[in-house]
């Protein structure tokens, strides 16, 4: 008589369902279907979108691996495009251009505005690597015994959650996922039971590719050290006789020492190649700087854990010292949530707390302030570190419930969580079918964002001469109205303090000045440049002086002084065109006076940029008023 073997309880048929890749990957599949439901049929982004399709239309290995280009470090990326190209995209037959009306665009421009553009299959790819990330973190879990409820919750989690959109929906971002699967695949490698020059090989290799997708995935560099530890630990526990400490840390080095120069070489490649993007600290230096990633790092945290108030750009207040009132609150609550996580985690799961809060701020070391970056905060930043403060809190959370020996609730707020996280990303997605929806969010959300405020004064800039060419009866109250937003959104953006990371100051207060004169907003475009002619704190940039962005704050460009000139010139003009001046002896020398600066300004703007039609046509303009001038005053004599 054989024995039936006991059946399996409900906790143990649904642990059996967490444990089979086949149940996971359809769930994670349907949590990816949730972060990219309203875009899959999108058409392409124009913010950056336009320069990553580009490169997908060109020559392969020579603008890939070009030294020059601005593309060098994403080769893999650039690869992966380019395959979804060739898989989803048009026969290129090796043109790079249409005619349109008699003049050439661009093939990126024209099939991303085109039905036929294949922006759905590069999305559906994008969401396939995202599943395929998920599903590696997944099986790290299980592998660094994570229990199967933890290791299913927090890639499910991770996989669904609003921040992930940025990644997953934004196709420029295509090599942040690829960098996420390779550098999940690499922390999987690096704890495969087989022999140390395996692992370490196969580690090594999808490092390369980690790094080569995009070079922030150098942040897992840290986390390989924390896996050996944990591994060693494992190790020493299953031999009855382990290693020494000094035996064991010297076979460690040698091991870490080739995930670390692949680490090194990207690094300094990367500091070589994009100099141009480094901007100053956040606050002017590297101490200000370290003070405001203090809220930024908070801040990463409340989007994890309550993604209520997520954008694509973010804009906040740089932290100048430590009586900062910030400074202690948002430390606090980096250090209570983290503590709080490790010490109510019980068992092996507190260890793998500490793993996860080690993970999450190691993870998003290469997007810290440190490194200058022009963005200070971004969604994407913490797509690679979000798994580790996830897998501290599902842990911490896991332990005060069963210290309060609750254990019925667990499974019901382990879903409800996932549930308002599921819900989140269901709207949160819809933020990302075009680049006017996500930037006018990012306007209303984070009022000091510099790259938002300054998106919504160009787009009403170009609303307002698309309304004054439309030839609508209210075509010029509706381009008035268009540069009143447009000279509102200017105001804000020089309130933001990270303006100066994507635009100088005067370069902005110049091109504000020359649309107001083109919509004959004369006393406005006055204001703008009042002072700032030329600008008392900066000097023009000499001629072969390399630029960068962090040159904005010291040098402006000779043709951007050019311009302000030429509207100094016509400002100086229009008054003195203006007939409410009188006709008094008085008057008519104040309009030569004014016609003189306007000469003499014509004459700066000369010896800065060679723009002989547009300064021929103003000095003939200055001839003629100075003329009718002239013929008035000697009337009147």
């Amino acid at each position: 008589m054989t024995t039936q073997p006991p059946e399996k309880s409900g906790t143990g048929r649904i642990t059996a369902w967490l444990e089979r890749p086949l149940f996971v990957f359809c769930a994670l599949v349907m949590c990816a279907g949730i972060v990219v439901r309203a875009n899959l049929n999108a058409p392409f982004c124009k913010f950056d979108d336009a320069i990553h399709l580009k490169v997908a239309t060109e020559d392969p290995l020579p603008v890939l691996f070009s030294i020059s280009n601005e593309q060098t470090l994403l080769p893999v990326s650039m690869l992966a495009l380019r395959l979804d190209r060739l898989l989803f995209g048009p026969s290129l037959d090796k043109v790079l251009f249409v005619q349109e009306g008699g003049q050439a665009h661009p093939l990126d421009d024209y099939y991303m505005e085109s039905p036929t553009a294949w922006a759905f299959g590069t999305r559906v790819t994008n969401a396939l690597c995202h599943v395929l990330a998920g599903l590696l973190l997944w099986r790290l879990l299980l592998r660094l015994k994570a229990s199967p409820g933890i290791a299913f919750w927090v890639a499910a989690v991770w996989t669904a959650h609003p921040m992930a959109c940025e990644s997953v929906c934004w196709i420029s971002e295509k090599k942040n996922v690829l960098a996420a699967v390779f550098g999940f695949a690499a922390l999987l490698a690096w704890c495969w039971e087989t022999a140390a020059w395996k692992r370490v090989s196969l580690a090594c290799v999808l490092m390369v590719l980690a790094c080569g997708s995009k070079p922030t995935a150098v942040g897992f560099l840290p986390v390989f050290f924390a896996l050996e530890y944990l591994l060693e630990r494992e190790r020493r526990t299953a031999l009855s006789e382990p290693s020494s400490t000094a035996q064991f840390w010297l076979g460690a080095a040698a091991r870490l020492a080739f995930p670390a120069a692949i680490c090194a070489v990207f690094i300094v490649l990367n500091l070589q190649i994009h100099q141009v993007y480094f901007v100053e600290h956040a606050g002017g230096s590297l101490y200000t700087a370290m003070l405001t990633d203090i809220e930024i790092f908070a801040r990463y945290i409340a989007n994890i854990v309550a993604p209520s108030n997520l954008s694509m750009f973010y804009g906040l207040e740089p932290i100048l010292s430590l009586g900062d009132p910030r400074v202690w609150w948002f430390g606090g609550f980096i250090v209570a949530f983290c503590a709080l996580c490790i010490w109510a985690a019980q068992g092996h799961e507190r260890l793998l707390a500490a793993l996860g809060v080690f993970w999450f701020f190691a993870a998003l070391g290469p997007a810290a302030n440190i490194a200058t970056i022009p963005y200070w905060m971004q969604d994407r930043y913490a797509y690679f570190s979000a798994p580790g403060l996830l897998l501290a809190f599902g842990c911490g959370a896991r332990g005060m419930i069963l210290r309060a020996h609750r254990e019925s609730l667990m499974r019901p707020l382990a879903t409800l969580f996932f549930v308002f996280i599921a819900v989140s990303a269901f709207f949160r997605s819809a933020v990302y079918v075009d680049s006017n929806t996500f930037f006018f969010d990012a306007v209303e959300r984070q009022p000091l964002s510099g790259m938002a405020q300054l998106y919504a004064f160009k787009f009403h800039s170009i609303e307002s001469f698309k309304a004054a060419k439309s030839g609508t009866p209210d075509a010029e109250k509706r381009a008035q109205e268009e540069m009143a937003l447009a000279f509102y959104y200017y105001q804000r953006s020089l309130k933001c303090p990270d303006l100066t990371n994507f635009r100088s100051e005067f370069d902005l207060r110049v091109m504000m000045a020359d649309h107001l004169m083109a919509s004959q907003n004369l006393s406005l475009a006055k204001e703008c440049l009042e002072g700032w002619v030329p600008p008392a704190h900066l000097t023009v940039r000499e001629k072969g002086k390399k630029y960068t962005a962090a040159s904005m704050k010291t040098f402006y460009e000779p043709g951007t002084m050019a311009l302000a000139w030429v509207i100094q010139s016509d400002i100086r003009l229009r008054e003195a065109s203006q007939s409410g001046l009188g006709t008094t002896k008085q008057a008519f020398d104040m309009r030569r006076r004014l016609l003189t600066e306007a000469s003499d300004c014509i004459d700066k703007a000369a010896a800065l940029r060679d723009w002989k039609t547009k300064l021929d046509e103003q000095r003939a303009k200055i001839a003629t008023v100075r003329a009718r001038i002239e013929k008035d005053a000697e009337a009147i004599k």
